[in-house]
């Protein structure tokens, strides 16, 4: 599913973005693959980085691997993007 979300390039983000959240739920939830999901919900976050259900996901999933959060908070400030507050549990 990876190679077809890719094979879409930048067209239909909307598409791009529903099918990595999918795809984050398959991982975590029937396969239990939580670095898979961890990286598929980044993924999508990159995509909608107005979606706090998204951002949250992606921040709780990122919780559990100290460095994979600094690594994408790196990304996110070089792409001129944050997260919200509201996407941090416990915040707001």
């Amino acid at each position: 599913m990876r190679k077809l979300v890719a094979a879409l390039g930048d067209r239909a983000q909307p598409l791009r973005r529903r099918l990595w959240c999918e795809l984050a739920t398959v991982y975590e939830n029937q396969l239990g693959d939580r670095l898979s999901a961890r990286i598929a919900y980044d993924m999508a976050a990159r995509l909608a980085p107005d979606d706090v259900s998204i951002l949250r996901k992606s921040a709780e999933m990122n919780a559990e691997d100290p460095t994979a959060g600094v690594r994408w908070r790196v990304r996110s400030q070089r792409s001129g993007k944050s997260i919200p507050k509201t996407a941090v549990r416990g915040s707001g």
